[in-house]
């Protein structure tokens, strides 16, 4: 799915997610994995997806996926602001981690996770949010998402789409719901 940076304007709910989540900061950086993001990691995995392909995920099968990229990669953690914040730019507590590769035309979001504790915080539909405002201030038309090939072994990994099958655009739009390939997806509109 790809949504035109540029002409993305925030639903009432994405408004109220975005307050939901003014004490967190976003900050950018190499695709370098730490510890504190593997524990946010296997505390996402072992809360959401106790059963799926990642589950068995050891801290070195992370720290491959992070750095083994053949594009740019970056990391970019979101944590809470803290008294000094103001000053530095820095936060405190890391509450959410997203993996993204730089592209030419936009930001893509390989792969996200936050703490399960914060779920009320609806921290999956923020990093959305934030990678479209960071999208558009690189002046890059798109915020990207993979698509994943349900054909392939759940191991979480994915190979490039062949051309035929490259994700057009998609304008959000609010209040919609259409079905594609049988799931309901909310706020999808097709060009």
């Amino acid at each position: 799915m790809r949504v035109i940076a540029k002409e993305f304007r925030p639903s009432r709910n994405f408004k109220k997610v975005l307050a939901r989540n003014a004490d967190i900061i976003g900050e950018q950086r190499s695709a370098v994995p730490t510890s504190e993001q593997y524990s946010v990691f296997r505390a996402y995995l072992d809360q959401r997806h106790r059963h799926g392909g990642m589950a068995d995920m050891t801290v070195l099968d992370y720290a491959m996926r992070v750095e083994d990229s053949p594009v740019e990669t970056r990391i970019i953690e979101y944590r809470r602001r803290g008294e000094g914040s103001g000053i530095s730019g820095k936060g405190e507590d890391l509450v959410a981690v997203a993996l993204t590769d730089v592209l030419s035309d936009g930001l893509s979001m390989v792969y996200s996770f936050f703490e399960p504790s914060e779920e009320s915080r609806s921290l999956g539909t923020f990093m959305i949010l934030d990678h479209i405002a960071r999208a558009r201030r690189q002046g890059l038309p798109y915020r990207l998402s993979r698509l994943l090939d349900r054909r392939l072994e759940e191991d979480g990994l994915q190979r490039p789409l062949p051309a035929a099958a490259a994700p057009r655009p998609l304008r959000l739009a609010a209040r919609r719901c259409v079905r594609r390939g049988g799931e309901r997806t909310a706020g999808l509109v097709g060009e």
